[in-house]
Order: C-alpha cells, then structure tokens, then sequence
C-alpha cells in the first residue's frame, strides 16, 4: 500500500462512489496475504470497529466518497501527496499487478486496466507507470443497477449461475437487437451474435427477469469490447495483450465474464486483432484500489 507511516498498522481504503473496500495484509500468515472487506457486505462502521479490535490504526485513502470517509474518523486518515486522480490511477494499477502476482499471473508485462464501478474506465499500465484513456463510459454497474431497479428486479440476480447451464453456455434470452435478426444469413454464425441496439428486441406482455438481467450485463459487455475495438484504430492508444478486468462486477458475475470473452471472439470475427487479446479475471478484483 501507498504511504508509510512509522510505528503504524495500516489499511487501504478506496472510497468508491457507489462501495468501499478495505484490504489489509494479515501478518499472521506469510508475505502477500491479505484480508478484504466491502460496504457491500458489511457497514463501513462495523468494519472500522473491527480494525481497531485488530490493532490497525492508519487509513490510507483514495477516492471520493466524502460521506464514508467520514466514518473513517476513528483511524488515522493518510492521503498520498499529488494530484487525486493520479493518484487513484496509479494505486489501482498497483493493486492490480499485486492481483496478477498473487493469483499466479506473474508473466503479464503490459496490460489494459478495464475498471467497472459505477462507470467504466480504461488504464494503461507499462513498467514505467500508468496512463488513463480519456474516455471513460457511462455504461457500468450503475448501469445495470438501475435497469434492475427500474424492472424491480434484485441486483444480486447478476451473480447467479442459473442465467448458465452447465458446461458454462449462455441458456438466456437476450432482449437485443441483433445482427442476425437483420441479416439472416448470420443466424449460425458469431458475427450474428452481436448486438446493433440493446433493448431493441423486448417483447409484449410478461418479460422474463433473467433476460432483464442477462440483456443489461450483455450491453455493458459489449460496450467494453467495441471501446478495445476503437482503440486498435488509434495509434496512440493501442491496447496491449492482457486486458486485466477490476471492480465489484466482474468479479462477481459469471454471465458478464462470459460475455466479455466471447465477443472478443466475435466481434473479432471482423477485427481480428481482438481475438488476439486475453481477458483477465483476477480474483478480489474489486479491492485493486484499496490493495495499491
């Protein structure tokens, strides 16, 4: 973690605009083991409590979330000096290699930082630093969180593994619009399976929940591979290899994972350059802010 502070038991905290993650080493065990926690699952408060019961004393914080930082008054709040952006880039893209090490993926050199939070963000990261892609997208988990309201529909539907069968194949019906019910002739191909308009297939009448949930993660998916695809366009910004995916929905939800590694696949029926590219779920993705 970012910082140093003598004598001291310290926590990174990344104050997320919709969550915020804890990581801490646990230095009962060896090196390179740490423990987590999120909003998500336990209050920020309850989480404060337990870190004080447990020694820790030090906060080092990035992020923005005001109104949870101020739960963090009991501890000592550290904020590492420079710009706050930079400094959120540089901490998750340090927590994201920590994530690589530590889920045995030592051999990625360059990668991609794909960041899904409340919106979607792109970083750059090399041995000599990271550099964020100037546009970010507004298609993320505050996306599908609010389409899931909007349906009433719970949002831990998305984690679930009935939207598969087993095997791992997609069993759902998308509500999309796409290429192949344009173009018939594509019916049987990958190249069909890409959406030209999200929602652009909802039927009448009773609308099944899971394909609610399955249509929202598939636009967020889909979004993520044609903003990589653009790249390849732009000199300046090609992507590397490994695309390195972070945030609470990735992690959690098999049905998003799967789609963003087909269409890699599909979409690079016509780019081939994506086909080239490895999706990368590391395990405790969402805590690569906090674990920086």
């Amino acid at each position: 973690m970012a910082g140093e502070v003598c004598m001291s038991k310290i926590v990174g905290v990344d104050l997320g605009t919709t969550l915020t993650k804890f990581a801490w080493e646990d230095n009962a065990v060896s090196n390179n083991k740490f423990n987590f926690a999120s909003s998500r699952g336990i209050h920020v408060e309850q989480t404060v409590k337990n870190l004080l019961k447990s020694g820790f004393d030090t906060a080092v914080l990035t992020g923005i979330n005001r109104e949870d930082e101020r739960l963090l008054a009991p501890l000592n709040l550290v904020r590492p000096a420079g710009n706050p952006v930079d400094i959120e880039i540089e901490l998750q893209a340090q927590g994201a290699r920590k994530l690589l090490d530590m889920s045995g993926r030592s051999d990625v050199g360059d990668f991609l930082i794909v960041s899904i939070g409340t919106g979607t963000s792109y970083t750059f990261v090399t041995n000599s630093g990271a550099n964020r892609y100037p546009l970010g997208s507004g298609i993320g988990g505050g996306f599908v969180e609010g389409i899931l309201k909007l349906a009433q529909i719970r949002l831990s539907i998305v984690e679930e593994d009935d939207l598969l069968e087993e095997g791992g194949m997609f069993i759902r019906q998308l509500y999309d619009k796409q290429i192949k019910d344009v173009l018939k002739k594509t019916a049987d191909t990958p190249w069909g399976k890409v959406s030209i308009a999200h929602f652009g297939n909802v039927p009448d009448g009773i609308r099944c929940k899971e394909n609610v949930a399955a249509t929202a993660l598939n636009c967020v998916a889909t979004n993520i591979v044609r903003d990589i695809a653009k790249m390849e366009f732009m000199p300046k910004y090609l992507p590397p290899k490994h695309v390195v995916f972070v945030g609470t929905i990735p992690t959690s939800s098999p049905v998003l994972r799967k789609f963003i590694t087909d269409l890699f696949q599909n979409i690079g029926q016509l780019l081939p350059d994506l086909r080239e590219h490895e999706a990368i779920f590391p395990p405790n993705a969402e805590y690569a802010g906090a674990l920086g």
